[in-house]
């Protein structure tokens, strides 16, 4: 009898990575953005960026932010919110707390980035192709719209996108 059970659970992770594995060629063929109901308009905030100058920067709401790496037999998915951090780490899932300061931080990267072009933006290489690494996307969740990136390397985020990418990876 736990023979059989083992040879289900097997089959079952492998429908699962199948599965994975053609999620992931949707997703890395339409990463668009998506609308969902009742946007909330956002307020404009005045940001220093020198001395002398300032630039209006939108000030964003942002509710959640998911950081999905997959590769075959391998998927890590990251969940940020302002209260917590949900690591699943192919099929392990771990929660924490979210620091404020670090909220804080993530925060203040993704209001540098145009959330509007976050799926314009192209990786440096393309070694997922080939499962030469984990094929990643970034997905933002701010003033009532869903913002997805298109998919690039694991470590390799583009040049738009590193500073939010890297202090998302150090926030867990």
């Amino acid at each position: 009898m736990d023979a059989y059970k083992q040879l289900e659970q097997e089959k079952m992770m492998k429908l699962r990575n199948i599965l994975t594995i053609l999620c992931a060629g949707a997703l890395a063929t339409q990463c668009t953005s998506q609308t969902q109901p009742k946007p909330q308009k956002p307020t404009m905030a005045i940001k220093k960026t020198s001395a002398t100058a300032t630039k209006a920067v939108a000030k964003t709401d942002v509710t959640s932010i998911t950081l999905e790496e997959i590769t075959r037999g391998r998927r890590n998915m990251y969940l940020y919110t302002p209260s917590r951090i949900t690591a699943e780490k192919t099929g392990e899932k771990n929660t924490k707390t979210m620091p404020a300061a670090t909220w804080s931080k993530i925060v203040a990267e993704v209001a540098k980035v145009d959330l509007k072009s976050i799926d314009q933006y192209l990786g440096p290489t393309q070694e997922r192709l080939y499962d030469g690494a984990l094929a990643s996307t970034i997905t933002i969740i701010s003033n009532g719209q869903t913002y997805t990136t298109q998919t690039f390397d694991e470590n390799k985020p583009p040049k738009e996108l590193e500073s939010l990418y890297w202090a998302i990876k150090r926030a867990y």
